[in-house]
């Protein structure tokens, strides 16, 4: 009952635009017949809705990139439609890409440490719908300013621009009020206000996912995995809900004990993930099945067990160039096939998927892993044969 109230709210704000667009198309009109606007300058202004409403878009996620880097998060990834703005070390990528899950536009960052967290995350969150409600406000007075009292502009130029900033000012409202209603996307994700209606009403389940987040941006920050909080660590494994959030804290745990060399506790938390390995993406899926096939060949020594989860991997699509070179080659080593072993790891040294120059802890750990193949592959005579 209360989703389909929701539905009939957003449905009534999407109905107030459009009769509002329709009244701004309208007195358009108006001067367009008296003679004021060309065809073609009437046809530019209404047709400037789509990059007006591009720009609300990246006013919407610089919100919450910017209120996110006042309150502490890490940011790495900003999206808007097809462009797409990723963080690669110190330096930054430009690329046209898919849009992620449908969306308009995402933001992707990362809390350091977690002191108010809910918070931050609140204030994060609804930084986005407020820089287009304050955009949007800004523009409808300046409209108002520019057109005097009298609402009557004789000038094309004033027109123009009056025209122009009302529309941005409408498309920027609309963005606003339609993401603080709380609602479920079409793609099944949470849009602000309901991410914000979940925190007020502190959720359990949002409580994990702000530990879960708060654990990445520690290690996004450089904090190794041994030296996490581990009051974060049991709020992030508390009430599992058998969804793909269980895999991300298990998998954060596991990371936890393998660096602090308690290799029993951490094999406990991969496995249970791997027998939810369902709930993941597919890309997930295969990072969990070649995380598995390492643990297997350098700490469990099973080199049959690892050659195992090593196929699954394969299985659920085919590893290429762009995949992990470094988990091959330490399955090589541990079957003794030390030249296939050699090639696997001089590609792996140049990966940058497992040198990931954003994941700060990770990247250490990433060379930790290399330096001590390097130097067990130091030790193989050069006129070994493969096994």
């Amino acid at each position: 009952m209360q989703e389909k109230a929701l539905n009939m709210f957003h449905g009534a704000i999407s109905m107030v635009w459009i009769v509002l667009f329709i009244c701004w198309v309208d007195k358009l009109m108006d001067y367009r017949i008296a003679g004021y606007l060309t065809h073609t300058q009437f046809g530019v202004v209404v047709t400037s809705i789509f990059p007006l409403y591009v720009a609300a878009v990246a006013i919407h996620e610089a919100g919450h990139w910017f209120g996110g880097r006042w309150l502490g998060f890490i940011g790495i990834k900003f999206t808007v439609l097809w462009l797409n703005i990723e963080r690669h070390g110190q330096h930054w990528r430009f690329k046209w890409a898919k849009r992620p899950a449908k969306l308009a536009g995402l933001v992707v960052h990362y809390p350091v440490g977690s002191r108010q967290l809910r918070l931050r995350k609140v204030a994060s969150v609804a930084a986005g719908p407020v820089a287009n409600l304050a955009t949007g406000a800004v523009a409808i007075l300046l409209s108002y300013a520019l057109a005097g009292p009298a609402g009557i502009i004789s000038s094309p130029a004033r027109l123009l621009t009056v025209a122009e900033l009302q529309l941005f000012g409408l498309v920027s409202a609309f963005m606003g009020c339609a993401n603080l209603l709380p609602r479920k996307l079409s793609n099944g994700m949470r849009n602000d206000g309901l991410l914000l209606w979940h925190l007020w009403r502190r959720e359990p389940a949002l409580h994990r996912q702000l530990a879960v987040t708060a654990l990445m941006g520690s290690s996004y920050a450089g904090l190794r995995p041994r030296d996490w909080d581990s009051i974060l660590l049991d709020h992030a494994l508390a009430s599992p809900d058998s969804s793909a959030l269980d895999c991300s804290a298990w998998l954060l745990a596991y990371s936890h004990h393998l660096d602090a060399n308690r290799p029993d506790q951490a094999r406990t938390l991969l496995y249970a993930c791997l027998d939810k390995l369902s709930t993941l993406t597919s890309q997930s899926q295969q990072e969990v099945c070649c995380e598995a096939a390492y643990f297997e060949a350098r700490h469990a020594r099973n080199a049959a067990q690892a050659q195992q989860w090593l196929e699954q991997a394969q299985q659920i699509k085919a590893l290429d160039a762009a995949d992990d070179y470094f988990t091959r080659a330490e399955v090589a080593w541990t079957l003794g096939k030390y030249e296939e072993a050699q090639t696997h790891f001089r590609r792996a040294e140049a990966e940058p998927l497992v040198l990931n120059a954003n994941n700060a802890a990770g990247h250490i750990l990433a060379l930790e892993r290399i330096a001590d193949l390097r130097a067990r592959l130091a030790t193989v005579p050069a006129t070994t044969a493969p096994m």
